[in-house]
């Protein structure tokens, strides 16, 4: 079961991995996502500006044209004025259609200049929509490995998850198993306490009866040894053989008395039993 758990708390380790591997990669296309639209923006104000300027530029080119046959006429007139040697009049008007002239020349200088400029902003657009399309291509390709990663990271968080929920059942399944085996051992366990306790108490007034037994049985044979002693003695009182033989401790020899033979076989009896039981009783205690 411990190295159970320690394989659950790995492969939990690496599914907090997997799973931390795969918000890095959605923060990092979000970052690019919002850098793409940043760039898209760029280039979506630039075009705005250039077609405002290129607007600007067609009407002040239709001005121009305009301007130019003024001025051609301007000319004509001007010349015209000076073939006939006029008065202050024609010289006055000669002087205005040449300051018109120098203005004209100005703006001519300022279209020129508008238009570097829009070859310039020209060229810039083309250069960010190269760079632009350089780098949707790198974007589009870092797109298709980060969901590539995506895919297999899910793959893998999917295949963890199933491997857990598998030993998850099994691990719940053994548990159930233990605890069905534990409660039967509990139940075990309680009936063979029950049953120790009656034993021991069965035990108790077993040994209690035999001692009683024992003492009512040795409170018999010392009466009847005294008894038996005393009509020895009476017996043998006389000169002349004895008619039961004592040995040296004064007791009677075996055999001498059927009672005494008995009472003391059945005594014997009683304290093996005894012994016995004893036996029994720490064996199982």
């Amino acid at each position: 079961m411990a190295q159970q758990q320690r394989e659950l708390a790995s492969r939990a380790g690496a599914d907090g991995e997997a799973t931390e591997a795969l918000r890095r990669l959605l923060e990092e296309a979000a970052e690019e996502r919002e850098a793409l639209r940043q760039a898209h923006q760029e280039v979506r104000r630039q075009a705005e500006g250039l077609a405002r300027l290129a607007a600007g530029f067609h009407e002040v080119q239709e001005q121009w044209v305009a301007a130019r046959a003024e001025l051609e006429q301007c000319r004509e007139a001007l010349e015209a004025c000076r073939g006939s040697g006029g008065d202050s009049e024609t010289e006055k008007i000669a002087e205005e259609l040449e300051k018109l002239v120098l203005e004209r020349r100005q703006w001519l200088e300022e279209r020129a200049s508008l238009q570097a400029e829009r070859e310039t902003l020209r060229g810039r657009l083309t250069e960010l929509n190269e760079t632009l399309a350089n780098e949707r291509g790198g974007w589009q390709k870092e797109r298709a490995m980060l969901e590539a990663e995506l895919e297999t990271l899910r793959g893998r968080v999917a295949e963890v998850s199933e491997t857990l929920a598998a030993e998850r059942a099994g691990w719940q399944e053994e548990r159930a198993t233990l605890e069905t085996e534990l409660e039967a051992v509990r139940g075990r366990v309680v009936e063979l306490s029950e049953t120790l306790g009656t034993e021991r108490e069965t035990v108790t007034q077993e040994r209690a009866t035999w001692n009683g037994e024992l003492t009512r049985m040795r409170r018999l044979l010392e009466r009847l040894w005294a008894t038996q002693v005393e009509s020895d003695i009476q017996t043998t009182a006389g000169p002349g053989p004895r008619s039961r033989a004592i040995d040296s401790d004064g007791q009677a020899a075996p055999g001498a008395d059927p009672v005494l033979d008995s009472l003391a076989a059945q005594l014997a009896l009683i304290q093996k039993d005894a012994a016995r039981r004893r036996k029994q009783e720490v064996a199982s205690g």
